[in-house]
């Protein structure tokens, strides 16, 4: 009962894929307090660290892709026809961009076999590439089937550190430090699927004086600088995939000489919907986000009590610096898919 697999992992039951094996789960969160006097009755110090390393079970997926046969044009195993899209003479490898026909006058691919001369040589390099996952063919599915295994870690990292100094009975002072680190990589088995890491870092500081210039009169100074860096959508891929885009052919496939694969949708979809088709879209355009703001802070409180009154007097000044980015929902590398 404890060691349950899920329902889904036996669905490859008497396939090639076969079944696949329970997920490990392991989180781990673990930290500490230190804290006392320094010098008794003046000077104390106190700080506290927690971490967490949450792994959540690795899930294991079946993508659909083309079969070795597919790669080279034969999609004899798909009922409905396929049609020559290109005027005669365009397209293929030709070196001519391809001359889209109107339907009414496209002629069918006999027995739905594209000939060689007619397939892209961007499609036919990355198809025959290693790095392109081996479709299994499989009863009752026009494509392959492979499989592709997706961790997910969730890496925390926080502490603060006080000290409070007491030089008189009129004064109180502190300083305070805190640090924050959120590190949530994702990673995947194939190679032609990005790698993704979401971050988040925190940093903050105060210091504080508190003077009293009579038991009623009471001036409170603080200054303090708060900072968070957030990014999401990095994309990272295994070191071998390189600058696949230029390698393959696709043009300006590295923009900026960026490491990777676009986003390519060749089994349906659309430019702003690229996974609805049937094959699965590899590679990635890469949507980053970061944001990073530091708030500077100062204010000075003077507090005045008589009797059952309590007036307070300030000022309080504040400086926003906000750096964003966003690289656009076609992302750094970009996405191909069809019109």
């Amino acid at each position: 009962m404890f060691n349950a697999n899920k329902w889904e992992n036996g669905l490859g039951a008497g396939t090639a894929v076969g079944v696949l094996p329970t997920p490990k789960l392991r989180w781990n969160m673990f930290g500490g307090t230190l804290g006392g006097p320094v010098i008794k009755n003046k000077l104390f110090f106190f700080g506290d660290y927690q971490g967490g390393r949450l792994d959540h079970p690795s899930s294991s997926t079946t993508i659909s892709v083309l079969t070795p046969a597919e790669t080279t044009g034969n999609f004899s195993a798909l009922s409905t026809q396929l049609y020559n899209p290109c005027a005669p003479g365009t397209g293929g490898t030709s070196g001519v961009a391809c001359n889209i026909l109107p339907p009414a006058s496209r002629t069918p691919f006999g027995g739905n076999i594209i000939p060689s001369n007619m397939l892209d040589p961007a499609f036919t390099a990355l198809v025959t590439n290693p790095l392109y996952p081996t479709g299994v063919a499989t009863p009752g599915s026009v494509f392959g089937l492979a499989t592709n295994v997706q961790a997910q870690q969730f890496n925390s990292d926080q502490g603060d550190i006080k000290i409070d100094f007491k030089p008189r009975d009129k004064d109180n002072l502190f300083a305070r430090f805190s640090k924050g680190d959120q590190y949530d990589p994702t990673s995947n088995s194939v190679a032609l699927f990005a790698n993704t890491v979401n971050e988040a870092y925190l940093l903050n500081g105060a210091v504080n004086w508190t003077h009293a210039f009579a038991p009623n009169l009471l001036n409170e100074v603080r200054f303090g600088k708060n900072n968070v860096r957030l990014t999401t959508g990095l994309a990272t891929f295994n070191s071998a995939v390189g600058q696949l885009g230029n390698t393959v052919g696709i043009a300006n496939g590295n923009p900026g000489s960026l490491d990777g694969l676009p986003s390519l949708s060749f089994g349906g979809g659309s430019g702003t919907n690229p996974n609805a088709g049937t094959l699965a879209t590899l590679g990635s355009n890469e949507v980053v986000q970061r944001f990073n703001t530091t708030v500077t802070q100062f204010d000075d409180v003077l507090i005045y009590t008589h009797g059952h009154h309590t007036i307070k007097a300030g000022y309080q000044m504040n400086r926003y610096n906000l750096n964003v980015f966003y690289s656009g929902n076609g992302g750094e590398l970009g996405l191909l898919a069809p019109a």
